[in-house]
């Protein structure tokens, strides 16, 4: 009898646990939506939207790069959520990112990659309108980041030539997360991205100073809704990697090694002379500074 009740508890309690950490991991489960889910929504919001100021009648990239030409000496206020939200990144995506620009200064898409990741399906979102303050919005970017390399297709065993392609939308709209702690949020996890799993990780918002590579005087990371994007590691990112402003000498030159590794695994996307007489240069200059 004895040894029966024993049984029963194990079982009890092994069945609850089960149970338990399933409810956890549900609740904790993000929910994405591909290019074409995503496209959809917007198209249906504009349907719904013909007569209001979203859908004036200036053309594609008009449209999106007005708040893109002055350098921006502060901070702007918090967001706040629109259904308008949907329309103006599919605006930013198909009128503006995968088509040349007269602002960038150079041949070719303003995004490389993002056409062929529309075309291919690889292009993902997700819509955070919970986070509240800095911890919460990093859990929630460190669980995204989880599933574009575990569950979003194609992972890295399944297609490698599209892996490159493939990218994870954040939508920052809670009204409780500003510019600066987005700022803060992409500082803070950037080189764990970088250094142990060879991804990037971008912050976009109407706040941003990033120019544009060859046109100091343009931004083309100003978005109407702010976003944080994930990404695989590619050549040109190069230009990214050694940010005086943000990282420490030896936290840059951690970031140029593991370029230097992957590039020797054959992981780093679009290698060309030019990228690797930059990250040498880098790399010399910083390894120099080190020794000192």
């Amino acid at each position: 009898m004895l040894i029966f009740v024993v049984i029963v508890g194990i079982v009890f309690f092994i069945t609850s646990s089960v149970w338990y950490l399933m409810s956890i991991s549900s609740k904790r489960c993000h929910s994405y939506l591909n290019i074409k889910q995503f496209s959809e929504l917007a198209a249906i919001i504009g349907s719904q939207c013909k007569n209001s100021e979203a859908d004036h009648d200036d053309d594609g990239e008009n449209r999106v790069v007005k708040d893109m030409f002055m350098n921006c000496p502060f901070y702007r206020s918090n967001h706040i959520q629109s259904d308008f939200d949907y329309i103006q990144l599919y605006q930013y995506i198909h009128d503006f990112c995968c088509n040349k620009s007269l602002y960038t200064n150079r041949p070719g898409p303003v995004c490389p990659f993002l056409p062929v990741a529309f075309k291919k399906d690889c292009i993902y979102f997700f819509d955070d309108i919970y986070s509240a303050n800095k911890q919460q919005l990093i859990q929630t970017v460190r669980r995204c980041r989880h599933d574009f390399l575990s569950m979003l297709k194609p992972t890295e065993y399944e297609d490698r030539s599209l892996v490159v392609y493939k990218c994870l939308i954040i939508l920052v709209r809670s009204t409780s997360i500003s510019h600066r702690l987005i700022d803060q949020v992409e500082i803070e996890l950037k080189p764990e991205f970088v250094l142990k799993y060879g991804l990037m990780l971008g912050e976009f918002h109407l706040s941003s100073n990033s120019p544009a590579i060859k046109n100091q005087d343009f931004y083309p990371l100003r978005t109407q809704v702010p976003l944080l994007v994930i990404r695989y590691l590619v050549a040109n990112d190069i230009l990214f990697l050694n940010q005086k402003d943000r990282y420490s000498e030896d936290l840059r030159l951690n970031f140029i090694k593991t370029y230097f590794d992957l590039k020797k695994k054959g992981l780093l996307h679009s290698t060309k002379d030019h990228h690797l007489s930059i990250a040498k240069e880098i790399f010399n200059e910083l390894n120099n500074k080190n020794k000192k």
